[in-house]
């Protein structure tokens, strides 16, 4: 007997439909069998369940494990992981809230792929703001300074793993390449804002449990509180790039910026052209320091 259903592959409703059958079947001939797509993805989720629940666990312990030895910290990991999961998390929900069916490999899959491709964004942030800790900044200017130096390439790696998969989520006819495309576009972006969004609060809120419990944060007989020779790391403030280019802008060296609004550019596009310039500039800084160390 052929059956045709109209629900879609590793649905509720086509397991649902799938065991109503089988239930028949066993009234009729206890030896039958119900072959097909949906009872072969129904058999292979219930016996990989176990599987992808511990490749999941695994995955996270090992990220851990990683991440302490990097940032030698027992409380910077746990906060790296959680901030990613997060965004991990939404990305696996908005299916619900969209009504929106999801293939069963689609949670191991997107927890394992979002996690491992961007928690790098926040090690980036959580490194410059470890830097900034031992050079003697406070946590809110840490954090401050972290922020603003990690922005741009943080920005730039999301939108780049965004670019490269939503074109295979829209094009392609395969479902299930498809869906776990959309979930990974969908997800670089979530993992995006919330590193950008919640890390940075993570930090204040939890900066004294970090440095209380971390090596390489405060220098020997630092109580957390900022120092008063206190020398940022070239590239990591843009004020001080802000005001070279300021006393450039006095000099003549480039008549066409000015501190005040002219009669061509107002005060706002002259702030906003600054911070742009000195993000460019301090990017540069930090590029030429790394060459050379």
């Amino acid at each position: 007997i052929i059956i045709n259903s109209k629900y879609r592959v590793s649905t509720d409703e086509a397991n649902d439909q799938v065991d109503a059958i089988n239930a028949i079947l066993d009234d009729y001939d206890p030896d039958a069998m119900l072959i097909g797509e949906a009872p072969a993805v129904k058999d292979l989720i219930a016996t990989t369940d176990f599987d992808f629940r511990m490749v999941d666990y695994v995955a996270i312990i090992l990220i851990l494990i990683i991440l302490f030895f990097v940032f030698r910290s027992l409380i910077m990991p746990f906060l790296l992981v959680l901030t990613i999961m997060l965004a991990v998390m939404v990305n696996l929900g908005l299916p619900y809230y969209m009504d929106d069916p999801m293939v069963f490999i689609a949670p191991v899959c997107i927890s394992t792929i979002q996690l491992g491709s961007t928690v790098n964004y926040a090690i980036l942030m959580a490194t410059r703001y470890r830097r900034e800790r031992y050079a003697g900044a406070g946590k809110r200017g840490s954090v401050t300074i972290a922020m603003g130096h990690s922005l741009p390439s943080i920005v730039t790696s999301g939108a780049s793993f965004f670019s490269a998969v939503i074109g295979v989520s829209v094009y392609s006819n395969v479902e299930l390449i498809s869906s776990l495309c959309t979930f990974m576009a969908r997800g670089a972006l979530i993992s995006t804002l919330s590193v950008l969004f919640i890390l940075p609060a993570f930090l204040m809120l939890f900066d004294g449990l970090i440095v209380k419990t971390s090596k390489g944060f405060l220098r020997a007989g630092d109580d957390g509180s900022p120092r008063d020779d206190y020398q940022p790391h070239a590239g990591s403030s843009t004020e001080h790039i802000v005001e070279k280019r300021r006393r450039k802008h006095r000099a003549g060296v480039n008549p066409g910026i000015s501190d005040t609004a002219g009669s061509n550019v107002n005060a706002f596009w002259t702030k906003a052209y600054s911070h742009f310039t000195a993000w460019l500039e301090a990017r540069k800084m930090a590029q030429r320091n790394v060459r050379f160390a």
